[in-house]
């Protein structure tokens, strides 16, 4: 057998990739606060890698909008205004609304048992004020919805949207208590029983709950 045989080099673009996904996810779960600096230093001594797949992955976060670049070496998590928070929960109405309506026709046994432990994970989680990871198993159940309703396209566009207001939503988060998760207990129900109309509704209602408050707590932290 060859000593190498299943195995192939890292490449600097695998790295990138990496990279990219650490650090996209710690935006959308709200590790970065809206108008911190970020510097490709830091956040690759916190990865524990090279300068050059930090900076190739901050390079795709600005064209993507979930970074700003202010000055040569000014980049920022952008400070998301009210008028494009309600523009991105105007697209995500619809969009999640698809994707919990196929979720409901295309689910299986499997998926019900995981959206189901997710939603006693995050009441175990808020119950302990555990706020990080009541974020995360909240992002976690949105996405499960387009992966449910096997629908990749629709999860790439949701991810855009996700990095741009993730640190909003991750925010509010605490503040909104049990209305981040009630909803939640209608979503599943209408996907476990393959109700397409009343999915699409649930998660509509869950988005559309959240977004005054959230808006209302943008603009304070703009005015502070």
């Amino acid at each position: 057998m060859e000593e190498n045989q299943g195995l192939s080099a890292i490449s600097q673009a695998s790295l990138g990739d990496v990279a990219y996904e650490k650090i996209a996810n710690a935006i959308i779960s709200g590790a970065f606060k809206p108008g911190e600096k970020l510097t490709i230093r830091n956040l690759a001594d916190r990865l524990e890698t090279s300068s050059t797949p930090v900076r190739d992955a901050m390079k795709r976060l600005l064209l993507e909008g979930a970074l700003e670049q202010r000055a040569a070496r000014d980049i920022r998590v952008p400070i998301i205004t009210a008028d494009r928070y309600r523009e991105i929960a105007d697209i995500r109405l619809e969009l999640e609304g698809l994707a919990a309506a196929r979720a409901a026709e295309r689910r299986t046994d499997a998926d019900i048992a995981a959206l189901e432990k997710n939603i006693s994970d995050n009441e175990i989680a808020m119950k302990a004020n555990d706020w990080e990871r009541c974020i995360a198993l909240n992002k976690q159940f949105h996405f499960a919805l387009p992966e449910t309703a096997n629908m990749p396209i629709l999860s790439s566009h949701l991810d855009g949207l996700w990095l741009q207001i993730g640190p909003p939503i991750s925010s509010f988060y605490a503040h909104g208590g049990r209305d981040m998760i009630d909803h939640h207990y209608d979503v599943f129900a209408a996907i476990k029983a393959q109700k397409p109309s009343d999915a699409r509704k649930h998660i509509v209602a869950d988005i559309a709950s959240s977004v005054d408050h959230i808006i209302a707590h943008i603009e304070k932290a703009a005015n502070a």
